[in-house]
């Protein structure tokens, strides 16, 4: 008796595995294309939001400085949010909500300006510290 051997060809299977390989790699590149696109924009959005609130910053310092004598420096600002949190320390006993506090850190001075009516609250001497809670301490 005589044994026929078929003669399978293993190409079909190469070709299927090349197929699937592309299409794996393609995917992959696609996806970290996407995420690189999507991460730039991120970070054009934060140089955006980070050019914003250094404009903020020179406005207000603009406008306070039209009504004192101010350091020259950069100040953090600040809003108050909650003045109920604020009112056991003496430096915001006439603060309202929505009131911005200049913090000018190297010299060691709040100012707390109220826009609506374009008038200093209150300024004087700070100790700034950083604890957990981001209060600002009020030297008395």
């Amino acid at each position: 008796m005589e044994k026929t051997v078929e003669n399978k060809s293993v190409k079909p299977k190469r070709s299927k595995l090349r197929v699937i390989l592309v299409v794996l790699a393609a995917t992959v590149i696609v996806a970290l294309a996407a995420t690189v696109v999507i991460l730039w924009q991120q970070n054009a959005t934060l140089r955006n939001t980070d050019q914003a609130v250094a404009e903020q910053a020179q406005q207000l310092k603009d406008k306070v400085g039209l009504l004192m004598e101010i350091p020259d420096e950069t100040p953090v600002i600040a809003t108050v949010s909650d003045v109920e949190k604020l009112r056991e320390q003496p430096f915001f006993q006439k603060a309202e909500d929505g009131d911005k506090v200049l913090i000018f850190s190297a010299e060691k001075k709040a100012v707390i300006y109220r826009e609506s009516t374009n008038k200093i609250i209150n300024s004087g001497p700070i100790a700034v510290t950083s604890d957990d809670s981001g209060n600002v301490k009020t030297e008395d």
